[in-house]
C-alpha cells in the first residue's frame, strides 16, 4: 500500500449573506491498495451555509485510481480530464445529505450532475455569486495537490490519464496514419485513395496521457523507432511540449553517463524503462516519449537516467 497526504481547501475566505467559507485548509489522508477503487475522504468542514438555520457546510472529496503494487505504478485522472472518475467534491449542509452537491475538477465538469436544483442547498444560486468558482477551484486545487504529492512517493511512477491536447486540424490529420493488413503503411495522405480494407487510425489510438517517474530513474532507447508514425509538421517533442504545456529541458539524462556529452538539439525520444535498449513488439503500452538530444538518443550502448525531466507522454498501442 501506499499512502499520502494532500491539502484541500482555500486560505481565502468568502462570504455572502447565506454562505461563509472560512479559508481553512484540510490535510485529506490517502492510503492506496492494489487494483483498481473508489477514495472516499473522511469529511471535513469548509464554512458555514443558512439554510435550514445555521448549519456547518460539509466537503467530502472521492476519486477513482488504479494502483500496480507490483510495478509501483497508479493511475489517476488530470485536472482537465472530464470523465466521472475524476476528483469530485461533495458538498452539503451537516445532517443533510440528500442535498448533496457535486462539483468535479474537470473545468467542462458535468452541470446537470453536480448541482441538485430541486433542493434547498445550491451553491449555483445568485444569492452566492462566485461561489461555484471558488468551489471548482478547490476541488481542482485538490487534484493537482494529490498528484503533486504521489509524486514525492520514493520509487512510485504516477500516471495521469489526460485527453489529447487540442491541435488545428491540419496538425491532427498530420497525426493519422493508414495500415494495411495490420502494418503500418504510411502517414495519412489526403490526396490519395485508399483501398476499403485500409484503416485510418487517429492520434487518440496512440496518446494514453502521461506520466511522472521516479527520480533518477534508469531508461533505455527503444530500437526501431523511427518509422513509427509522427506528423510531418509536428514532432514528438512538439507533442511532450503540448502535452505538458512547457518546454522541455535540453536532455532529460543530462550529465549522465559522465562519457556522454549531449550533443545537438533534443528530440522527443522514443523510450523504456530499464538499462537495456530493445525493439519493442508493436501494440505495446510499454513505450514513452521523453526530451533528449540526439547523443543519447543514437547511442543505444548504454541506459539514461532521469536527471532533469520526469515526465513522460504515455503512448498506446506502438506502432499501430
Amino acid at each position: 500500500m501506499a499512502s499520502i497526504s494532500f491539502p484541500v481547501g482555500s486560505t481565502v475566505a468568502y462570504a455572502v449573506p447565506i454562505l461563509e467559507l472560512t479559508g481553512a485548509v484540510h490535510q485529506i489522508q490517502a492510503t492506496f491498495e492494489n487494483g483498481d477503487h473508489v477514495f472516499t475522504s473522511s469529511d471535513f468542514k469548509l464554512g458555514t451555509v443558512r439554510v435550514a438555520g445555521s448549519r456547518a457546510l460539509i466537503g467530502r472529496l472521492t476519486f477513482r485510481y488504479s494502483y500496480d503494487s507490483s510495478n509501483k505504478i497508479i493511475t489517476v485522472c488530470g485536472t482537465n480530464y472530464p470523465s466521472a472518475d475524476g476528483m469530485t467534491m461533495m458538498t452539503m449542509p451537516e445532517g443533510m445529505d440528500n442535498e448533496a452537491c457535486f462539483e468535479h475538477a474537470a473545468a467542462t465538469g458535468f452541470l446537470a450532475d453536480e448541482v441538485y436544483r430541486g433542493g434547498k442547498w445550491n451553491y449555483y444560486s445568485p444569492l452566492m455569486p462566485g461561489a461555484p468558482e471558488r468551489i471548482k477551484n478547490i476541488v481542482r486545487a485538490a487534484n493537482d495537490a494529490l498528484i503533486s504529492a504521489l509524486g514525492e512517493v520514493p520509487d512510485l511512477t504516477v500516471r495521469v490519464r489526460e485527453i489529447l491536447p487540442e491541435l488545428p486540424v491540419e496538425d491532427y490529420l498530420a497525426l493519422c496514419f493508414v495500415t494495411r493488413d495490420g502494418r503500418v503503411l504510411e502517414k495519412y495522405d489526403p490526396t490519395k485513395l485508399y483501398g476499403l480494407d485500409d484503416e485510418l487510425h487517429t492520434p487518440h489510438s496512440t496518446f494514453m496521457g502521461k506520466e511522472e517517474w521516479p527520480d533518477k530513474i534508469d531508461f533505455a532507447n527503444v530500437i526501431g523507432s523511427t518509422s513509427d508514425p509522427r506528423p510531418p509538421s509536428k514532432s514528438w517533442l512538439d507533442l511532450w511540449r503540448t502535452t505538458m504545456e512547457r518546454d522541455g529541458p535540453n536532455c532529460a539524462s543530462l550529465g549522465f553517463p559522465e562519457d556522454v556529452s549531449c550533443s545537438g538539439t533534443s528530440v522527443g525520444g522514443h523510450v523504456i524503462c530499464g538499462r537495456t535498449a530493445q525493439k519493442v513488439d508493436t501494440g505495446s503500452n510499454d513505450v514513452r516519449i521523453i526530451p533528449i538530444c540526439r547523443g543519447h538518443n543514437g547511442r543505444n550502448s548504454t541506459y539514461m537516467r532521469t536527471m532533469k525531466e520526469r515526465w513522460v507522454v504515455v503512448l498506446n498501442n506502438y506502432m499501430q
